[in-house]
């Protein structure tokens, strides 16, 4: 672990020392949450490269096309959530969140996001969200505009801001719905200001809650379009740019349960298994834009997690997921070209603790919603 994951979990320390000392008077209808944890993880293909790419890495021969030091790696993500409920439902919550590589450090990133909810009881609950990453690494891209015997292949990365509207609508005592929309921003560094793009995507969401054995179902479906800049403003007045078009379209959707087998005192137990869908139609219409041009991209992703709990405050889960993307290319490209196409394989731990810092000392105790 290198020095800024120390940093990090030490704040993370410090911050769980605050949790666990006695709660202070708070204002009446009041409760003051906080959720600290760890999740360490190991990724067989950190930065999502196809096979091609990764025999290329594992030969050594083109050095300056990467700048990791090995395609999988252990992870470490420490994270902490502040939240401040009032009114039986409403409340605004801060979380911050890292993830520091073991032998990647130049893939080291940090979020965070705030989210405000209001409940209207039976009649629902609106929130409104906003997160933002900096500086994430995508990994080094082929830059045309490189000349004078330099390199042409250049650091790609990128600032993310993310803002979403849900509203969630209560059918029945075990049923609910829920309608989302979200706006993504992102900011490519100077090399790539091509690649910079907005994306809308809206999504319905059916859930079942409190079925036979403290179980839960979900099932979402949505559609995304995102439009890229597709030139970096040094073309000739007039001309028909020559930078990637990364605009593309595309539907997500996913399937998602949970089940306890054991509930018993204070001790939980279950499982969990996810299925997640997405499909990209890229929009370029430039046929010189080899890896875009009539490009479909389809990802299957699959997560089963084991979650094990000690109420009211301990929470564990250990999970493996695996996404797999199929890119298939257009006509520009090199036949057998793969690029695009990858497999990620992860497996985790992550532990949490959470618990009330200050209530109203009428109000039961309640944790911070898992």
């Amino acid at each position: 672990m290198n020095t800024r994951a120390y940093t990090a979990v030490a704040t993370l320390v410090a911050l769980f020392a605050v949790a666990i000392s006695p709660p202070a008077s708070a204002v009446d209808g009041q409760n003051l949450d906080l959720a600290v944890g760890l999740t360490s993880l190991y990724d067989d293909n950190i930065l999502q490269y196809s096979q091609t790419q990764l025999d290329v890495f594992e030969s050594g021969l083109r050095p300056s096309h990467f700048s990791i030091s090995s395609a999988s790696d252990a992870v470490c993500s420490p994270y902490a959530v502040l939240g401040w409920e009032w009114d039986r439902g409403s409340g605004i919550r801060l979380r911050w969140s890292g993830n520091f590589h073991q032998r990647n450090a130049t893939a080291d990133n940090r979020s965070w996001s705030t989210s405000w909810h209001e409940s209207f009881g039976r009649s629902g609950r609106l929130s409104l969200s906003y997160y933002a990453l900096q500086d994430y690494y995508l990994r080094q891209l082929f830059d045309p505009d490189v000349s004078g015997g330099a390199t042409q292949y250049r650091r790609a990365e990128f600032d993310l801001r993310v803002g979403s509207a849900t509203w969630l609508l209560p059918v029945s005592d075990h049923t609910r719905v829920e309608v989302g929309y979200q706006y993504e921003n992102r900011q490519y560094n100077q090399d790539f200001l091509e690649r910079d793009s907005g994306l809308h995507l809206g999504r319905v969401s059916l859930g079942w809650r409190r079925l036979p054995r403290h179980s839960a179902l979900d099932l979402t479906a949505g559609y995304r379009d995102s439009n890229a800049r597709a030139e970096d403003g040094d073309d000739a007045p007039g001309s028909v740019p020559d930078d990637a078009d990364l605009s593309y379209h595309g539907i997500v959707a996913g399937a998602g349960g949970a089940i306890e087998f054991l509930h018993a005192h204070r001790w939980r137990l279950g499982a969990d298994l996810q299925y997640g869908l997405e499909t990209r139609g890229y929009d370029s219409n430039r046929p010189l834009d080899t890896y875009h041009y009539q490009r479909n991209d389809v990802l299957n992703a699959v997560e089963v997690g084991l979650r094990a709990a000690y109420r009211p405050h301990w929470s564990t889960r250990g999970f493996f997921r695996l996404e797999d993307n199929r890119a298939k290319l257009g006509p520009a490209a090199v036949p057998g070209t793969e690029t695009g196409s990858y497999r990620d394989d992860l497996v985790g731990l992550a532990v949490e603790w959470a618990g009330t810092l200050w209530r109203e000392a009428s109000t039961p105790s309640t944790d911070l919603e898992q």
